[in-house]
């Protein structure tokens, strides 16, 4: 039994070098797709934010086992203007992100999508146009069960080649922080989340999310 057992590795281990070459892979073709997207604009137009939401969150967990992600918190009847594709890829990414950072098997995310006030009142100063109200923001949020993001690390996440994983190009956060500065007019934070881990905040201006099916009534917003 002893000679056995000494052989070769066991199904756990076996088991586990199948996982972790599984992700190995998901984030290579995650990495190699955000290469190709910052080379590949897509011009903005309207799109089902909820349909777009579930197919970020697919690539963003192809291959991993135990991951969970539930999208119950995003309204069904919300249009976002933005590139779609870029958007699908920042989904994927936030979901790369949590499963890298995992320490545990199951790995629980939620996204949700909801309208807040903002700390600007009418007339206030800004550089933006008169007709973009600046008021109300919508709220997309990732969250996660995993360690979370330590402070004084919360604002250097973002940075193009700051990465905590070895090998870790440093590319999948700077990504989203780019397409939603670039592309969507937003901002993009990283705080505490009500789950243990880290929550990623996406801010978007009002004026580019719509309730509604989307049909030719949806007109360019106001920048």
């Amino acid at each position: 039994l002893a000679a056995s057992s000494g052989a070769g590795p066991s199904k756990r281990e076996k088991a586990e070098k199948m996982g972790r070459s599984a992700i190995t892979e998901l984030f290579a073709f995650v990495d190699a797709s955000v290469d190709l997207a910052q080379g590949l604009r897509q011009p903005p137009e309207w799109f089902d934010l909820l349909d777009a939401v579930q197919d970020g969150a697919t690539q963003g967990k192809n291959g991993s086992e135990g991951v969970h992600v539930v999208c119950d918190a995003v309204p069904t009847d919300l249009a976002l203007f933005g590139p779609r594709a870029q958007v699908v890829l920042l989904i994927a990414n936030l979901i790369r992100n949590a499963v890298q950072a995992a320490t545990r098997a199951d790995v629980e995310i939620a996204i949700g999508c909801e309208r807040a006030p903002t700390n600007l009142q009418p007339g206030d100063v800004t550089d933006a146009d008169d007709d973009c109200d600046l008021t109300e923001v919508w709220l997309l949020n990732v969250d996660d069960n995993g360690p979370g993001v330590p402070v004084e690390r919360r604002a250097r996440v973002f940075s193009e080649g700051q990465s905590y994983r070895p090998g870790g190009r440093g590319q999948g956060l700077a990504f989203v922080r780019q397409v939603v500065e670039r592309d969507l007019l937003g901002s993009v934070s990283c705080v505490a989340s009500p789950l243990g881990g880290a929550r990623f905040e996406v801010r978007l201006p009002a004026s580019s999310v719509r309730r509604g099916s989307i049909g030719a009534d949806h007109t360019e917003p106001s920048t």
